[in-house]
């Protein structure tokens, strides 16, 4: 194990300069704990899109109402309002594959209750909420320690690939899960699809232990650090373009990523194309998040202005779903609002890590984490309640429409502003 002094948290991780190529980009591989931990990441993201699509379908079977399939949704992400910032504190103060470990126990042990549930046929909406709200507890702290674990592993110039891989990884998971998910629900049933769930988990769980914890660079902090929450809430504040990218990140989530909402009216009521229609869709979507999370490897550095420019992309995308009728045209422009959505989070997320120092970014990620999982959670239980009452198309066009607006009059403002803008916080 590796150990770094590092001065006081007022700085940030040198950003790289210039495009990397691919060779540098794919190269982060051949780190050993890092291909380790993206794998176990993958797989754990392949479940627990399994999870979300199962617990979506199950809930619309047994109330048949939207609003119930947000709420079951909302009650994943609500945990992180409450314990983003506590879960923070943790990745910063102790051990994250640690952290990681633990967590992976709980997802473990969840997944082992809500079979039992399954098979003794008692999976009702009750049961439900319960399961999706303790697994937001347990994501609360693998959130912010799964991305601050990225720098102990890789260098700082590898940081963007590094996110950006990671980011295929999760998108692996995404278009395996539901297509996965839909599968074992029409073939299976639903207890033997909590019973492959399971498998999926212990697989992630045994990936991860082989992190080897001696190749980590682990940093000491300097003498009297506390590491508190308010003392993340200052930094932040102190950095206004990592206050714009956090509040950004909360309005796409809002408006754009409820998506278990938006595709199950979509799957139900417009195409009516059922579970496996549904794990189609959002595998669709996943497949261009992919294809976007790859070409992101190879992006340079980003700066705020290309994040507004990328937020405003996806927003225009979002807004054309809504105004297409065949199956086919929809799923292509799926397609491309799922590309739009990964060059968009990983500039975000890449931007947030460059700019924040290595002691501050377990709860700076907590911030960001909250932001996407908060926003999520209130944009599901938001839109759900607004298709039961206006329907899918006019909502999912007005959901894109705002964030794009928003984020043009922002980049306008930057662009004024000066070519400094976006780029002067180090």
């Amino acid at each position: 194990m590796s150990h770094e002094s590092v001065p006081p948290t007022t700085g940030s991780i040198p950003a790289p300069s210039g495009r990397p190529s691919w060779g540098e980009a794919f190269g982060v591989l051949r780190v050993p704990n890092f291909r380790r931990f993206v794998s176990a990441y993958g797989v754990l993201v392949t479940s627990l899109s399994m999870q979300r699509i199962m617990l979506a379908w199950s809930v619309l079977e047994v109330s048949g109402d939207l609003t119930h399939v947000g709420l079951a949704v909302a009650t994943q992400y609500l945990p992180m309002l409450l314990l983003g910032l506590p879960g923070g504190v943790v990745a910063d103060r102790w051990s994250k594959r640690r952290t990681l470990l633990a967590c992976q126990l709980g997802y473990l042990a969840l997944a082992v209750a809500v079979l039992v549930i399954a098979f003794a046929q008692s999976l009702d909406l009750v049961a439900i909420y319960l399961f999706g709200a303790l697994i937001g507890v347990v994501q609360a702290f693998h959130l912010p320690a799964s991305q601050g674990i990225i720098g102990e592993m890789v260098s700082a110039r590898a940081i963007p690939a590094a996110i950006s891989l990671t980011s295929s990884a999760f998108q692996a998971g995404q278009v395996i899960g539901p297509a996965l998910g839909g599968l074992l629900l029409a073939q299976l049933g639903t207890a033997w699809s909590w019973a492959v769930n399971l498998l999926v988990v212990a697989i992630s769980m045994l990936l991860l232990l082989r992190v080897d914890r001696s190749r980590l660079t682990i940093r000491h902090r300097p003498p009297g650090d506390r590491t508190t929450v308010s003392e993340g809430l200052r930094y932040v504040a102190r950095k206004p373009t990592l206050t714009i990218v956090l509040l950004l990140i909360l309005i796409i989530s809002i408006c754009v990523y409820a998506t278990p909402v938006f595709l199950t009216a979509y799957a139900e009521q417009e195409f009516r194309i059922g579970a496996a229609g549904y794990g189609m869709l959002t595998s669709i979507m996943a497949v261009g998040a992919l294809a976007g999370a790859v070409l992101s490897a190879k992006r340079p550095a980003p700066t705020l202005a290309m994040i507004l420019l990328f937020t405003v992309a996806l927003g225009v995308s979002q807004a054309i779903m809504g105004l297409v009728y065949a199956l086919a045209l929809f799923s292509a422009t799926l397609f491309i609002r799922g590309a739009t959505s990964l060059f968009t989070t990983t500039a975000a997320n890449s931007f947030v890590q460059l700019r924040t120092h290595p002691l501050m970014l377990g709860r700076v990620m907590s911030f960001y984490g909250i932001m996407m999982n908060g926003g999520m959670a209130l944009g599901n239980l938001v839109i759900g309640a607004l298709i039961a009452g206006f329907g899918v198309r006019p909502v999912m066009i007005a959901a894109g429409v705002l964030p794009a607006v928003l984020a043009l009059a922002v980049w306008l403002f930057v662009r004024r502003s000066g070519p400094g803008a976006g780029r002067a916080e180090r």
